[in-house]
Order: structure tokens, then sequence, then C-alpha cells
């Protein structure tokens, strides 16, 4: 049986002697990593975009039909303002 400080000190050794294989793992990894985040966001931020631009032509969408709507109702709009008028009682 190998004594704890002979074996924390066999590991310590294999990582410095090894120290350019474990510094080129590290930075794989962190490579990996990170297109792995970027990815996720760029796809994050694409779906976000998508619901912006949905709502952006139902908002045009809905801005027409109620300027079709005013205009389709504005010769009615004096009249109704007049009925509305004539209700209205001040004491």
């Amino acid at each position: 049986m190998v004594p704890q400080n002979e074996e924390k000190k066999s590991k310590n050794n294999y990582v410095q002697d090894n120290a350019l294989a474990f510094t080129l793992g590290a930075f794989v990894a962190g490579v990996g990593i990170g297109i792995f985040l970027a990815t996720t966001r760029r796809e994050e931020l694409a779906r976000i975009a998508e619901q912006i631009h949905d709502s952006y032509d139902s908002a045009v969408d809905r801005a027409g039909r109620a300027g079709r709507y005013v205009r389709s109702h504005a010769q009615e709009l004096p009249t109704e303002l007049s009925k509305i008028g004539n209700r209205i009682k001040f004491w």
C-alpha cells in the first residue's frame, strides 16, 4: 500500500510531467464548452428575434385593420357624437 503523501506526489508529478498534454486538454475542453454555449445563445437569440418579428407583423396587421375600421366609420362619427351629446344633460 502506497502512503497518501506519496500518492499525492505521484499525481502531482504526473501532471507536472505531462503539463503540455493537460494544458492542451483543458484548452480543447474550454473551446468545446465555449462553442456549445455560443451555439445555444445564438439559437436563443434567433428564437427571440423570430418572436419579435411575429409580434411586429401582428401589430402592423391590427393597426391596418383599425385604420380601415376608423375610415369606414368616419362618416358616422359626427352623427353618433351628436346623439351622445343630446343624451347628456347638463344641470
